[in-house]
């Protein structure tokens, strides 16, 4: 090696993937981090779904969407920043997509208002990625959002049918990767946008039973001072809900290991009571927020069941 050079692959492999961590791992920045760890903080003493949601969204800030500038996503930027390395050799650019591939959270966004080309089966990004790659993400958050609305009858089953193709397409693309994963969140924001999370309740007593009380809805999307309510009884919940029971049958496919799985939002208890059983989950220590806002989001689930069965064994009595 000539004077004056130094010989990088010369260091070991563990200093090398230090290095590569610091360029190519987003972070936060040193304001947005205590944002974020005082929201953190807040939500362990209390717990709030409003709060939640901000901590959801700062951490999204961070996920890489190769191909698609969602929701102020700014992680890829990182890779983007040093992509002069790549272009140094082969050993080089293998061992930094392999750290930025293992390392970041990756945003899966599933949505009604588009569908995933069929040409394009085995991705889940709008920049296409080689199956290699794909099955390199070990920390994955697919974030489902639609906007049909409880009344909405000229296009709802081409909308419910396009996020059940969609989330199909997901998961097969997945399964055919062959990844292992340490994170697999999956969260469902619906037309009501929380309000169905926050009257779980209620809303799996009504589901369960058709004498029980009809449940009131808020539209998230309403324009004006006062917002659209929905009042559903049985039937027509059962049809607002559709599209998260979509998302549960999807989901119950997937075939790859997952070490840490966390799905909430508007989605029925049966749904997330199902697909936790089957990716083992326990109850969560960890101090970060996303697996605090995951455990609080548990805890208040299991009471809604247990209140929901409650309620539907007493309206089968009256």
């Amino acid at each position: 090696m000539p004077d004056g050079i130094f010989n990088f692959l010369a260091l070991p492999r563990e200093i090398r993937n230090k290095i590569y961590q610091e360029l190519v791992v987003a972070r936060f920045s040193p304001d947005l981090q205590k944002t974020y760890d005082r929201f953190t903080k807040t939500y362990k003493s209390e717990p709030s779904y409003g709060l939640r949601n901000q901590i959801d969204e700062i951490e999204e800030r961070l996920m890489i969407s190769p191909g698609t500038p969602l929701w102020n996503v700014k992680g890829f930027q990182r890779l983007v920043d040093s992509r002069g390395l790549l272009f140094a050799n082969k050993q080089l650019n293998e061992e930094l997509t392999d750290t930025m591939y293992a390392k970041n959270t990756f945003l899966v966004a599933v949505s009604d208002r588009f569908r995933f080309k069929s040409e394009n089966a085995g991705q889940v990004f709008a920049y296409v990625i080689s199956r290699s790659s794909l099955a390199r993400i070990s920390r994955v958050n697919i974030c489902i959002r639609d906007s049909i609305a409880p009344d909405e009858r000229e296009s709802r089953e081409r909308r419910i049918a396009t996020i059940k193709y969609n989330m199909m397409h997901v998961v097969n693309a997945i399964n055919a990767a062959g990844n292992s994963f340490k994170l697999f969140k999956v969260r469902y924001i619906s037309r009501v946008a929380g309000d169905l999370e926050r009257n779980r309740a209620t809303v799996d007593a009504l589901l369960q039973s058709f004498s029980a009380p009809a449940v009131i809805l808020h539209d998230s999307l309403t324009n004006g001072d006062l917002p659209t309510c929905y009042r559903l009884t049985h039937n027509r919940l059962k049809t607002f809900c559709m599209p998260a029971y979509h998302i549960g049958d999807a989901l119950n496919l997937l075939e790859c290991s997952i070490k840490q799985f966390m799905i909430y939002g508007d989605l029925p208890g049966d749904v997330i009571d199902g697909l936790e059983r089957k990716f083992d989950v326990k109850e969560l220590t960890a101090d970060s927020g996303a697996d605090v806002a995951a455990n609080t989001a548990r805890l208040i689930k299991k009471y809604d069941m247990e209140l929901a069965s409650s309620m539907s064994n007493f309206f089968s009595l009256v």
